[in-house]
């Protein structure tokens, strides 16, 4: 994030596709609100190719929402995220937590005071298949992911009740046999 030039950075991974509207609809709500500090959008998820949607996964649209929803699960979908460089600066940055970097920074942004809204419209397509589901499980997972919600504990921005819930779900889904 320190290398790039200009204020605002949008982040997708390489095997995902945008749609071509996607950054004009993001840099025109960062001019209509000038105090937003993150702006993303739910994803739909394709296998083969962009006919295929196999699922779309929502995420809240205003602060107050992706607030409380983000003590659980992400408020973000990180592939769609577009965000000013100060304000993640300004946060810590990415910060080592395996599989959670993300969602550790949308906590140490929250914390600093950070605005975020979603777009109600899917602008990222992402590939999704039976690989993914595997990475995703199993109790090796399970542990790294222990991990990384640990270190959102100690922002401050969860409590020891969320932390515990969403350990003791996590454990569930890992442990479900991929089938």
């Amino acid at each position: 994030v320190s290398s790039c030039t200009y204020e605002l950075i949008a982040r997708m991974d390489t095997d995902d596709i945008c749609r071509k509207d996607r950054f004009e609809k993001q840099i025109l709500e960062f001019e209509k609100e000038p105090l937003l500090d993150i702006c993303g959008s739910h994803i739909a998820e394709f296998e083969e190719n962009l006919n295929t949607i196999k699922g779309i996964r929502r995420v809240p649209l205003n602060n107050d929402e992706i607030r409380k929803y983000h003590r659980k699960r992400d408020g973000f979908n990180h592939v769609t995220v577009m965000f000013k460089k100060n304000t993640v600066l300004k946060a810590g940055n990415y910060q080592h937590a395996l599989l959670m970097e993300d969602s550790l920074l949308w906590a140490n942004m929250f914390n600093i005071g950070a605005k975020g809204m979603n777009i109600d419209e899917s602008l990222v397509y992402v590939r999704a298949g039976s690989d993914m589901i595997e990475r995703r499980g199993g109790f090796s997972y399970f542990l790294k992911y222990r991990e990384g919600r640990k270190k959102i504990l100690e922002t401050g921005f969860i409590s020891k009740a969320d932390y515990y819930e969403t350990l003791l779900v996590q454990l569930i889904v890992a442990m479900v046999p991929p089938k």
